[in-house]
């Protein structure tokens, strides 16, 4: 298990095997490949789904809180890439 905290304060824990499961790199190609902000939106989503499951709903509370009740989609992804890199440093 992968466990940290952000920057911004949130404790994540999820199973490290998801960062080498090729449904993840499938759904980062598919935020990559698009630049329709809809298409990126729906990767991220199903990112945020994958690695984080039922508990989900923690990570979007402590979103809304740190941003005046809204989801920024760049706060959400900002937060997704530094959640992947706290993995790849605790390997090193």
């Amino acid at each position: 298990m992968v466990e940290g905290k952000t920057s911004t304060g949130f404790n994540f824990k999820y199973d490290e095997r998801i960062l080498e499961d090729y449904r993840l790199l499938e759904v980062i190609g598919q935020f990559d490949e698009t630049s329709s902000k809809v298409g990126q939106a729906k990767a991220l989503k199903d990112m945020v789904d994958y690695i984080f499951g039922e508990a989900k709903e923690a990570f979007f509370e402590h979103i809304k809180t740190q941003n005046d009740g809204y989801m920024p989609i760049e706060k959400i992804q900002g937060e997704i890439i530094e959640i992947i890199n706290a993995s790849k440093e605790l390997k090193n």
